[in-house]
């Protein structure tokens, strides 16, 4: 499989991810979190980055760098909320205004603070399959695509070294000649 080939494929999934959450919240009218919808808009920023990977040759290492960054902030807020729903219901009694009330009056420090602690609705499994929640299922697919960005950077600098020795001599060889 080509470098190419696993950027697509974990383009798919990325967008496979973020498509889902759209189709539960208007499909099936659940209600996401804020950290499912900071899982979301990851997915969304991860996708955009994998597709300019996908299309973008010369510049595929940067893009797969960026994407590696963003899959392991996904990887981290993912992993917060299973984290939170492992946890006894300590926090469900705390309600919060919605995301477009908090972004308007808080600094993006402070925005970063409450998403991060989350509230007692994180902590809420509504679904789940296989045994996995949700945000289970984010984890897993944010690591997946890690793993897969990972692979392609790793066949990018390995195809970068067979090029490179195989374009002559290193400075090293030609001092001994």
């Amino acid at each position: 499989m080509t470098t190419r080939t696993l950027t697509f494929c974990a383009f798919l999934l990325a967008v496979f991810a973020a498509v889902s959450g759209f189709v539960f919240e208007y499909g099936f009218e659940y209600q996401p979190c804020l950290l499912c919808v900071v899982e979301r808009g990851i997915f969304l920023i991860l996708a955009l980055v994998l597709l300019a990977a996908f299309i973008h040759n010369r510049w595929r290492r940067f893009y797969l760098f960026a994407g590696l960054l963003v899959a392991i902030t996904g990887v981290f807020a993912a992993g917060r909320q299973v984290w939170l729903q492992a946890q006894p219901a300590a926090n469900e009694g705390v309600c919060l205004p919605g995301l477009t009330y908090l972004v308007q009056h808080l600094t993006p420090l402070q925005l970063i603070k409450i998403i991060y602690k989350g509230t007692g609705e994180c902590a809420i499994v509504d679904w789940s399959f296989l045994g996995l929640s949700m945000a289970a299922w984010a984890l897993a697919i944010f690591i997946f695509i890690g793993a897969l960005v990972t692979l392609g950077i790793w066949r990018i600098k390995r195809t970068s070294v067979n090029h490179s020795s195989a374009h002559g001599p290193h400075r090293a060889e030609l001092a001994n000649f």
